[in-house]
């Protein structure tokens, strides 16, 4: 099918322009339906479009084309896209059960942002352009500075999309100054031409300036990966936004981010000849390494759920740094295979942190106190989701950091490595506090936890897919080469 497809070269954007025409239907469907039709149309519109995007994202399938060489489809990109519609597919069952007023009066606006970010977000997994990857990061950003501030009755949240739309101007101008560089010097704009310019010896003399270009190019994408030097922003806009939205931001906007890295620093920088690729190779070493070491430092000392996840997000950006630093054969596969895995147990722990706070009224993690006897199938979930974001045998998340850590070591960054596990032993400490709280402490209450539909799907699909995750790891790989 894909090769029926790839006779019209307009076939390569049929994810995107389905996502784009969905968002356009829910946004119009404000004007259009009364309220209390909207809310029964909106989410099987939402969801219809998805799969439909995701039915043609597997047409494609095991397609290499590309629009004038500013838009590639090749099995990374194929792969980005699956895990994007999925995450945001899971972020909507999320968003259903989102309660707050203002969120309610606005969730026609709300999914249709929510598409729009994430048409955004798959533009930067295919983006071989300076000026289309600028684009698609500004779409992403500005539809997530208004999701972020949709709770207009809640101080937190418009303080949350303020410090995320300051950091987000910052990280702009960071983008312009380093496009700025690149094409003045080479008069180019595609990452190929510019590869093919910035290796001619003649630019010898301009080195520190292609260095300025890629660290500020790089230092831009940090602020959707949150990590280092744009992170600041991630702990108080995961806490003061709506959980859909801080799922949505921990997810797809981080995968699109690192999409967007790979491509960037493999497709132009990587290929440079001698020192610009140590030069670089050691800048993705040191934003990694200084990502996995603040992310679970500061981790340790959150009460807030919220915020203890976002340090840990911080975290595993620096994780899933590492293979990128390596730059060995098999660091796309290690990046795409942790992804799958931190997206189950990303979203299984934030549906879990919804449905807990609901119940007690607070996203403390003494919250947690007692879970085991309110919800014993929570609480062992619970147990499970750590396991894998600590990295314990028998689940996806043990797995991915193992895969991870043998590219790091494959790739001669032992220093790195041994952060690596520096880090993921430092983590055990906050990821088991909750288990400790779930299992050991009494709550004041063992009244049962009822988790509402829309979090309970999402935290037992996470659950049940960290340890398919785990158990199809062989297959998964397999399934992800044939893809390349």
């Amino acid at each position: 099918m894909s090769d029926a497809m790839l006779a019209l070269p307009w076939a390569l954007l049929g994810p995107e322009a389905i996502v784009l025409l969905t968002a356009l239907v829910l946004l119009a469907a404000a004007w259009v339906l009364p309220p209390a039709v909207q809310r029964r149309a909106l989410y099987p519109a939402a969801f219809a479009g998805l799969f439909v995007a995701a039915g043609v994202t597997l047409l494609l399938f095991p397609a290499k084309g590309d629009l004038a060489g500013v838009f590639i489809v090749d099995g990374f990109a194929l792969v980005v896209k699956l895990l994007l519609l999925a995450g945001t597919g899971l972020v909507l069952f999320l968003a259903a059960d989102e309660r707050d007023p203002a969120w309610r009066d606005g969730e026609s606006d709300a999914l249709g942002l929510m598409l729009i970010a994430l048409v955004g977000a798959m533009v930067m997994a295919s983006a071989a352009d300076v000026a289309l990857l600028f684009v698609a990061v500004e779409t992403l950003s500005i539809a997530s500075y208004a999701l972020v501030g949709l709770k207009k009755r809640s101080v937190a949240s418009l303080e949350a999309a303020l410090k995320y739309v300051l950091t987000g101007a910052a990280a702009t101008a960071f983008f312009a100054f380093g496009a700025a560089f690149l094409v003045g010097l080479t008069g180019a704009t595609d990452f190929a031409t510019l590869a093919e310019r910035l290796a001619d010896p003649r630019m010898a003399p301009y080195r520190p300036f292609v260095y300025l270009g890629f660290f500020a190019l790089f230092g831009a994408l940090t602020f959707k990966i949150s990590s280092p030097p744009f992170y600041l922003w991630t702990p108080d806009v995961y806490q003061g936004a709506a959980t859909a939205v801080t799922g949505f931001l921990a997810v797809v906007s981080k995968a699109a981010g690192l999409a967007a890295a790979v491509r960037l620093t493999a497709g132009v920088f990587y290929r440079l000849p001698g020192e610009e690729g140590f030069g670089v190779g050691a800048t993705v070493a040191l934003v990694a390494a200084l990502s996995m070491l603040i992310g679970n430092a500061v981790a340790l000392w959150q009460s807030d759920a919220k915020r203890l996840l976002a340090y840990s997000s911080i975290a595993h950006a620096g994780y899933l740094l590492v293979p990128l630093a390596a730059a060995t054969p098999m660091a796309v596969e290690q990046i795409l295979y942790y992804l799958v895995a931190y997206l189950f147990m990303t979203l299984g722990a934030f549906a879990l942190v919804e449905a807990v706070a609901r119940d007690r009224g607070t996203y403390d993690v003494r919250a947690f106190a007692g879970l085991y006897h309110r919800s014993p199938g929570a609480a062992v979930g619970l147990f499970i989701l750590m396991l894998s974001f600590a990295g314990i045998p028998l689940t996806a998340g043990f797995f991915g950091k193992w895969y991870i850590l043998l590219g790091a070591l494959g790739g001669g960054r032992l220093g790195l490595a041994a952060i690596f596990i520096v880090a993921t032993v430092i983590s055990y400490a906050y990821y088991f506090s909750l288990v400790w709280q779930a299992f050991m402490r009494p709550g004041p209450t063992e009244r049962p936890l009822r988790l509402a539909a829309g979090p309970a799907i999402v935290f037992y699909v996470g659950v049940f897919g960290t340890l398919a995750g785990a158990l199809f790891f062989g297959p998964l790989l397999g399934a992800m080469r044939l893809a390349f």
